[in-house]
C-alpha cells in the first residue's frame, strides 16, 4: 500500500466521522424538538384541564354561596344541647356557665361530666386559662370566681379529650348552625367555621 492510498484511507474515515458527528447533532436536535413539542402540548393540556377545572369550582361555589343565601334565614334548631349532643356523642343536658374570656361554654351532661365547648383551639384555650389564673391571682378588680370554684378544664386537664368540628365532619351548614345556637345561648362567636368539644370526665 503506498503512502498515497493511506492518505485517501485516512481522510475518508476523517470524513466519515464528521459526517457521524453530523448526523448526531441532527438526531439530537430533532430529539430536542420533539421533547419541547412533547412540553408544550403537554403544558397546553394542563392549562386546558386547570380552566375547566376553575370553571367549574366557580360554578361549584356560586351554587354553594346560592344554596348557603337560601339556608340562612331559615336554620332553626328547636334544641341546642340536642345539637351539642349530637356533634360530641355525650348526652348533654344543661348549660352550667358561659365565659366572655375565654369565650366558651361549660354544659353539664348526663353522666355527671362536662362538656366544654369553644372556638379556640387547645393551646389558646389552655393559655387564655392560664392568664385568668395569673389575673385572678394578681388582680384585685379581675378575680373570676368561676375559674376559682372549678376550673374550666378541671383539675386534671390530661385526663380532657378534645376534638373539633367543622363544616367537614358535622354538615355543609355547620357554621351558620354554629352562630344560631351562639345567639340562641348569648355565646358571640358568629359563623365560626370550626368549633371545639372538650369533654371533661367527673369526679
Amino acid at each position: 500500500m503506498t503512502l498515497d492510498q493511506i492518505n485517501i484511507e485516512t481522510y475518508d474515515l476523517q470524513l466519515l466521522a464528521v459526517r457521524l458527528q453530523i448526523v448526531a447533532i441532527i438526531i439530537l436536535a430533532a430529539l430536542a424538538v420533539m421533547i419541547l413539542w412533547i412540553a408544550l402540548q403537554a403544558s397546553r393540556q394542563s392549562k386546558a384541564i386547570a380552566n375547566t377545572f376553575r370553571v367549574f369550582e366557580d360554578w361549584s361555589m356560586m351554587i354553594t354561596k346560592e344554596r348557603r343565601e337560601a339556608m340562612k334565614g331559615s336554620i332553626d334548631i328547636a334544641d341546642p344541647m340536642q345539637w351539642f349532643s349530637q356533634l360530641s356523642g355525650v348526652e348533654v343536658i344543661k348549660v352550667i356557665r358561659k365565659f366572655d374570656n375565654p369565650m366558651a361554654l361549660d354544659l353539664g351532661t348526663a353522666d355527671n361530666a362536662r362538656l366544654v365547648v369553644s372556638p379556640l383551639k387547645p393551646s389558646d384555650l389552655k393559655s387564655a386559662l392560664g392568664s385568668s389564673r395569673r389575673s385572678s391571682v394578681f388582680g384585685l378588680f379581675t378575680k373570676d370566681k368561676r375559674l376559682e370554684v372549678t376550673p374550666l378544664l378541671g383539675h386534671w386537664e390530661f385526663r380532657v379529650k378534645s376534638f373539633d368540628r367543622t363544616a367537614n365532619n358535622a354538615g355543609e351548614f355547620f357554621d351558620l348552625e354554629a352562630a344560631e345556637i351562639g345567639n340562641r345561648l348569648g355565646v358571640n362567636w358568629g359563623e365560626t367555621n370550626r368549633l371545639w368539644f372538650y369533654v371533661v370526665p367527673g369526679k
